[in-house]
């Protein structure tokens, strides 16, 4: 059996980061860490890059093509190579501050989450990644509206999903369609 070999990419192994690797290695998947020196990492054995801690330093120079650390150099790497990068909505920091950020500048932030997902980066709650991982779609990316408004785009896609399912009848509105275009969100019509 071929194993799905995953990279987590956070060098400490914490007792949080040893159930997600018990979680994905039960499930079939190969988890390693990636070590203090990248450049001994073969990309492309990877299949999967699990980003379980997202700061805003390395949000900011991933979304800009800033290439500075291990992880900014393996994240950067994933997307050349085409390889599924996955973060973990709870590990993302700045939303951390939604309650409380200003607009203008916890708008930045949203504009360079959505800068990685046009990369190809997916947003999922832990809860859901082994669903995202298996390719098997979570039930919160599916609408079935007659009618899609941009507050409904968005709220999907706050909740770190790249890609919708909706029916061929549905019909987008003009700002929506905007919102989809912008944030590089894929729609896929059943």
């Amino acid at each position: 059996m071929h194993l799905k070999k995953i990279l987590i990419a956070d060098c400490y192994q914490d007792t949080y980061k040893k159930n997600l690797e018990e979680l994905l290695s039960i499930k079939g998947f190969s988890v390693d860490y990636m070590q203090d020196d990248y450049s001994k990492l073969e990309i492309s054995a990877i299949e999967y890059v699990v980003v379980p801690n997202l700061t805003n330093n390395t949000l900011t120079k991933v979304a800009l093509g800033i290439i500075e650390d291990q992880v900014t150099a393996l994240l950067s790497d994933a997307f050349f190579c085409g390889k599924q990068v996955t973060v973990l909505e709870e590990g993302i920091q700045y939303r951390k501050y939604k309650a409380i950020a200003s607009s203008p500048y916890l708008e930045l932030f949203k504009n360079y989450e959505a800068q990685m997902v046009q990369f190809g980066a997916s947003i999922v709650k832990e809860e859901d990644l082994v669903a995202v991982l298996e390719g098997v779609p979570t039930c919160s990316c599916v609408m079935d509206k007659k009618v899609i408004t941009e507050m409904d785009i968005n709220k999907v896609y706050e909740k770190g999903h790249g890609e919708i399912t909706m029916s061929k009848e549905s019909i987008i509105s003009p700002l929506a369609s905007d919102y989809v275009r912008t944030h590089g969100i894929r729609i896929k019509r059943i």
